[in-house]
């Protein structure tokens, strides 16, 4: 199961209510809709991690989707995996409306002993995870829209 990451630009605004600021850290917002097999397609929500100048740093509430790092079993960089490939592709395109990938931001993500990429949806890294959450138990993800 996986959470993702998305980053959202403040001076687009917040999704589907108007408003033009920033979302509050520890704040719920639901943007996308994802189908998950041949089930209807489900608003996702998404925790706000980090709210700073003029960007929002989102994970999503509940696991997503059941997808492997790579479609191999290989040592595989972030760079050339299949979960990234497919996250900023099929992902991005099937989830979000034109409107809501106008809200998502560009990052720049740091890979250990990689240069970096540049992704509008992610996964957080270990460093990542223990800054945001205190414990392994914080860490872990609930099933696909299970409230």
């Amino acid at each position: 199961m996986s959470d993702e990451v998305v980053s959202v630009s403040a001076n687009s605004g917040r999704v589907g209510d108007g408003v033009r600021a920033l979302p509050e850290k520890g704040e719920i917002l639901t943007m996308g809709s994802y189908r998950s097999s041949r089930k209807e397609k489900k608003p996702i929500q998404w925790i706000v991690l980090e709210a700073c100048d003029d960007r929002a740093l989102l994970l999503s509430r509940f696991g997503i989707v059941d997808l492997s790092y790579h479609n191999r079993f290989a040592a595989v960089a972030w760079a050339e995996c299949y979960m990234r490939e497919w996250l900023n592709c099929e992902f991005l395109r099937k989830t979000f409306s034109a409107d809501e990938q106008s809200l998502i931001a560009e990052t720049e993500i740091f890979n250990i002993g990689e240069n970096p990429t540049r992704d509008m949806i992610f996964q957080l890294g270990a460093d990542e995870a223990e800054k945001y959450f205190r414990n392994n138990r914080e860490r872990q993800t609930a099933p696909p829209h299970t409230p």
